[in-house]
């Protein structure tokens, strides 16, 4: 079974910086994509963790300060790729995580709508 098969929760696109502590060591990378319960880490060093192993997952997006942070299991950790599958996400990370998702789903003909549209200001009242 392959690891998309495993996956409970679709994955997204999701390019932001982030931290991955395990212990004292804190290790700098990239977030690549998300999904409601887990993340891809792009480590800038290689990394050589194994699955089972708890860390830190912190979170950061469009030049602010920290989004959020989670506690994170590493589900597996192959050529600078770290598969983290996410628990006790904190409020902001939560929503941060279902704006993605959301923007994700979407169909794209509501996308597409104009706002006065969206609005009811295209209809006329009988």
């Amino acid at each position: 079974m392959t690891t998309d098969e495993r996956r409970r929760f679709p994955r997204f696109p999701f390019h932001s910086r982030g931290f991955l502590s395990i212990g004292e060591r804190q290790h700098l990378g990239s977030i690549l994509d998300v999904s409601l319960k887990g993340a891809l880490f792009s480590s800038a060093e290689p990394l050589d963790l194994t699955p089972g192993t708890v860390c830190r997952l912190e979170i950061y997006h469009a030049g602010q300060e920290e989004v959020g942070a989670a506690t994170a299991v590493v589900a597996y950790c192959r050529e600078g790729l770290v598969g983290l599958e996410l628990h006790d996400v904190d409020a902001a990370t939560g929503g941060v995580l279902a704006r993605v998702v959301a923007m994700n789903l979407g169909v794209s003909s509501l996308l597409e709508r104009k706002l006065p549209d969206m609005l009811g200001a295209g209809e006329t009242v009988a």
